[in-house]
């Protein structure tokens, strides 16, 4: 059986590199529960839904949008995944380092990788609070 809560939700992603931090939304999500797994969901300004399943080892993300996005991380393992245009489809490959997930807090740092080459290392931080 399902459980379906509003929460505020606070998601920031920090470019390592620069080491500049963005809050990408904050406000309110719905969190969805089951025995099997948890997911998070809200409408994120530009991009579109954004779907976030948690699993005890591994997270989900879908972006659908102008652009679809799909992106698997789990730690230490290479994953596969996706960037789809109207000009085509981008494969990408996510090794993630580390990746911390509780009731409340998500963290996880990766890398994005395409042809071999690194495009882009991050570290993502969701904050989810109960809301009346």
């Amino acid at each position: 059986m399902n459980q379906v809560q509003a929460i505020k939700l606070v998601v920031k992603q920090t470019e390592i590199e620069s080491d500049i931090t963005q809050t990408i939304f904050s406000g309110r999500a719905m969190r969805i529960r089951n025995v099997e797994m948890e997911s998070l969901s809200y409408t994120e300004p530009g991009a579109g839904e954004v779907t976030l399943e948690i699993k005890p080892e591994s997270l989900l993300l879908t972006r659908v949008g102008e652009a679809t996005t799909t992106l698997k991380f789990s730690k230490d393992k290479v994953e596969h995944g996706k960037l789809t245009t109207n000009y085509g489809v981008i494969s990408l490959e996510i090794l993630t380092d580390e990746l911390e997930i509780t009731s409340s807090y998500l963290r996880w740092r990766y890398q994005l990788h395409q042809s071999g080459q690194v495009v882009g290392a991050y570290v993502s931080e969701w904050t989810m609070e109960e809301t009346e």
